[in-house]
């Protein structure tokens, strides 16, 4: 027998396995609230995209680490788009220096009482209001169409309705003037 054929035994592992890669969790957080991809902070950190998944599963600090503040970047991120998309009032403080981004704008800072105040206004973002009724609410173009569109039988019952209401406003008057027959009617 060739020793291909055999079957051999893998020793058992009694140590501990190789050390694992050190990682520095600060920078992790950061690039993560900062909502870098995940495959880009793997290669920062000298992992492959695969070998980095491996560890997030095994090791809990790097979980703890990358994903509340992933989801805390796309917190942001979507204030950000809601405040874009909208249009957002400023009231800027001269005298404290702090800013209110509230719907209306203030006379008086609403944190020092000052009357020096400067305000801006950013106005809303169409385009950006669309993509995002397309992320969160499904809205597409054609979905958009078909809510302001009625159907052509809904369309032909109402002009069809309002031409007979039409005609009745038409033939009382026409028959308060001339008569059923056409004539005149005696005055």
């Amino acid at each position: 027998m060739f020793q291909d054929e055999k079957k051999i035994k893998k020793p058992k592992k009694t140590g501990a396995g190789r050390p694992q890669k050190p990682i520095n969790y600060g920078k992790v957080a950061y690039w993560s609230s900062k909502l870098v991809p995940q495959w880009v902070i793997a290669g920062k950190c000298g992992f492959t995209p695969e070998c980095f998944c491996r560890r997030k599963k095994r090791d809990s600090r790097l979980r703890q680490v990358l994903d509340p503040f992933y989801n805390d970047g796309l917190i942001k991120l979507h204030i950000q788009q809601y405040e874009t998309a909208t249009g957002h009032n400023y009231t800027t403080c001269d005298d404290c220096g702090r800013r209110a981004d509230y719907f209306e704008l203030f006379s008086i800072c609403p944190f020092c009482k000052s009357p020096h105040v400067r305000h801006s206004i950013i106005p809303g973002n169409t385009r950006l209001l669309i993509r995002l009724g397309a992320l969160y609410l499904g809205q597409t173009r054609s979905s958009l169409l078909r809510q302001t569109k009625k159907p052509k039988t809904e369309e032909a019952k109402e002009t069809s309705e309002e031409a007979d209401k039409n005609w009745e406003k038409i033939i009382s008057y026409l028959n308060a003037e001339y008569g059923e027959n056409g004539k005149p009617s005696p005055s």
